[in-house]
């Protein structure tokens, strides 16, 4: 596979260690490439077709992906300039913000896996993280420090918060497609409503879904999500002054004599008398 070596030199700046563009573009390299350094892309359009480490891929909007320095990859799209932001950071600028992060972020498996993590996030998120990307190049041009930090802050951000489920597990081999729906399940707009949206979101059929939730959490989607909702109830519990009811209303149980059931068998006390135990 013959690929092109892109230099640290012509693509970051420094001594920030890092370039943040917004790119319209056919093709922001016309050959296979790798890089001195890491980057990350969120695509703003719609169907980008992804070359990397030997597949093909279709990326939607609002894809995040995190591509390595071994990695060997070509974006295009066909007919018509699409759109994304680049973020190229250097080695030593991503090693500080992995031990930032500490032992419990799967920084080993996440720099290991044959495809680069990717995930893809909801509107808000997108528009959210877009947004204090766009801040980096609004701090003054001369001011490193400063410059570093929001950039810093963003990459334990995007890490913590979008790539964190990227676990060790070796033997399952989760595809892909179900890490990002569990993850994006996470959202309270989409446990709350349940089977529906988990669906929905996996563009698969539900008995496509049920059986690989079995096969690679070693769950059913009903007992997946409801462990979802029964998390937040108990943090709800905990951390503010919401009603019993209110609380199983807020995490999607319409039915509150079967929320209490479900709080009780998964937490061994009542929703009262967690609270009051806490």
């Amino acid at each position: 596979m013959e690929y092109k070596v892109l230099e640290k030199k012509w693509h970051i700046n420094f001594p920030e260690g890092f370039k943040c563009r917004f790119i319209t573009s056919n093709t922001e390299h016309e050959v296979l490439h790798k890089h001195e350094y890491y980057e990350i892309f969120l695509t703003l359009s719609e169907d980008i077709t992804h070359h990397i480490n030997g597949r093909t891929e279709i990326l939607s909007k609002g894809t995040l992906t995190f591509i390595r320095p071994n990695d060997i990859h070509l974006y295009t799209h066909e007919d018509s300039p699409y759109t994304f932001i680049n973020l190229a950071f250097s080695k030593e600028l991503a090693d500080s913000v992995f031990t930032c992060l500490g032992d419990d972020f799967p920084t080993k498996d996440f720099l290991k896996k044959e495809l680069p993590p990717s995930v893809v996030l909801t509107e808000p998120d997108a528009c959210e993280l877009e947004k204090l990307l766009y801040e980096i190049n609004t701090v003054g041009f001369d001011n490193y420090m400063q410059k570093i930090l929001h950039c810093k802050m963003i990459l334990i951000i995007i890490f913590a918060k979008y790539f964190s489920h990227y676990i060790t597990n070796a033997q399952n081999h989760c595809p892909a497609w179900l890490e990002n729906v569990c993850h994006l399940m996470n959202h309270k707009e989409y446990f709350t409503e349940g089977i529906d949206a988990m669906v929905r979101l996996s563009g698969k059929s539900y008995e496509h879904l049920s059986r690989s939730m079995k096969k690679y959490k070693n769950t059913t989607i009903s007992e997946y999500i409801n462990d979802l909702r029964l998390n937040h109830a108990a943090n709800l519990l905990i951390y503010t002054n919401l009603s019993i009811t209110d609380v199983g209303l807020e995490c999607g149980y319409n039915n509150i004599s079967y929320f209490l059931t479900c709080f009780k068998k998964k937490y061994g006390l009542s929703p009262k008398k967690f609270r009051d135990s806490h």
